[in-house]
């Protein structure tokens, strides 16, 4: 993931969910620069306290849109046929 990281953390064009079949836990960040993780909840809490989050609401309170960078095509591209991806169907509530 290293070798995608300026893209990842620049062009919000793809959610990253990242699943552990052995904790059965899984991690979602989305294009919106939000962590959710589904799972083990304490353990989450407690790795998150460690390194400085509270908890809190997330919100975002403003009007935005997202804007692709065309820069990073080549980026996307690469990414997409860097990983053997595993798919499975999204829940209703986790469609954007």
């Amino acid at each position: 993931m290293e070798q995608f990281g300026v893209f990842l953390s620049s062009d919000s064009r793809y959610d990253i969910w990242a699943y552990s079949p052995s904790e059965r836990a899984t991690v979602v960040w989305d294009r919106h620069n939000q962590l959710f993780a589904y799972g083990p909840r304490e353990r989450f809490v407690s790795e998150l306290v460690s390194m400085g989050f509270s908890p809190g609401v997330p919100s975002i309170d403003f009007p935005h849109q997202h804007h692709y960078r065309h820069e990073y095509d080549q980026a996307a591209s690469e990414l997409l046929r860097f990983f053997e991806w595993s798919r499975s169907p999204l829940r209703q509530e986790d469609e954007q």
